[in-house]
């Protein structure tokens, strides 16, 4: 821990005196405080400590906030910009010990004095300057997605040394964005321009997004209704063929009946044959009409929820007719 000895020593310096009301110098005059905001500050400065001696930074910068958001006292800058240190936040470190040296004036012992200011200069080695500016002023401005303001800026931007992400976006124009890499001490600008965006594409929705529009609903497959008509044309082509048999099985029994000497054998074999025969064809033909039925209603529905014909129904008129050759189906779309 870089600078943990030095920060418990300035703690026990600080225990008893952190918070007194009038230790400023008279170039930085501090207001007074009351009695109780000067035991809340004391104790979050406790627990500050606590904390920074758990390595809990986090923590730590907290309480210390808070102790000198209720007893404001520039002496506690210095465990701010040490916590700060121990982050690697270097520009906030930087800044808070150069409000140390300002607040405390010429109330410091040199010893102090002299450790700051080379804190300082280090500091100075591990941050970089950003002068971000924009073509168009009031651009919202983002460094690595923390807002700092908007266009144009007061000056320019510390931040560390290492990558950065900076983008600027302003309504009615195209967001810009752009990654740089910066080292110490380096003052770089950065121009970032914000085009206009074309007439064309302001009601459009931005890149990436995806429509609030549902696409149209599909209608229902038609292959159900080709499978239907299809085993109605298998079922009223066998009931046909089927037909066929029974009227040459109706032709040998009217040759049995008619021989003479008549043959008990043949005549019974011809007629249970014609008999079966008509049966099967019978069967046939009924299931020929029920799968013309169902394929009817399948061609209906399929057409009349179609996306392209869903404000006007196609005209549909099938027929079917039974003969004693077999079923037929006959229709007009």
């Amino acid at each position: 821990m870089r600078h943990a000895l030095r920060f418990l020593f300035s703690v026990s310096a600080l225990g008893a005196i952190a918070l007194a009301p009038t230790l400023a110098s008279a170039q930085s005059p501090v207001a007074p405080v009351s009695n109780e905001a000067r035991d809340e500050g004391a104790r979050h400065f406790r627990r500050g400590v606590e904390l920074f001696k758990e390595t809990d930074f986090n923590g730590a910068l907290a309480e210390f906030r808070r102790a000198q958001q209720v007893a404001p006292n520039p002496r506690v800058l210095y465990n701010i910009g040490q916590t700060y240190f121990e982050m690697q936040r270097y520009p906030d470190a930087l800044k808070a010990f150069e409000d140390y040296l300002t607040g405390v004036g010429d109330d410091v012992p040199k010893d102090r004095r002299a450790q700051v200011s080379s804190d300082i200069e280090k500091l100075k080695q591990r941050v970089a300057k950003l002068d971000i500016k924009t073509d168009a002023s009031g651009a919202q401005v983002r460094v690595d997605d923390e807002v700092i303001g908007t266009t144009p800026l007061t000056g320019p931007v510390v931040v560390s040394v290492g990558r950065h992400r900076v983008g600027a976006t302003l309504e009615g124009h195209v967001a810009a964005q752009r990654t740089i890499e910066i080292v110490g001490g380096d003052v770089q600008v950065l121009n970032l321009e914000l085009p206009l965006v074309p007439e064309s594409k302001v009601a459009s929705a931005p890149a990436g997004a995806f429509s609030s529009t549902p696409p149209p609903p599909e209608g229902p497959s038609h292959v159900p209704m080709w499978i239907g008509w299809t085993a109605t044309g298998v079922l009223a082509l066998s009931a046909t063929t089927v037909g066929i048999l029974q009227l040459g099985a109706k032709g040998d029994l009217k040759d049995a009946l008619a021989a003479r000497p008549g043959n008990p054998s043949d005549i019974d074999s011809s007629r249970s044959k014609a008999k079966t025969l008509a049966g099967v064809t019978d069967a046939l033909g009924a299931a020929a009409i029920v799968a013309a039925g169902i394929s009817t209603y399948l061609t209906v529905r399929a057409y009349s929820s179609s996306p392209t014909t869903a404000t006007r129904a196609p005209s549909l008129s099938v027929d079917v007719a039974v003969s004693p050759t077999g079923a037929f189906a006959t229709g007009r779309f």
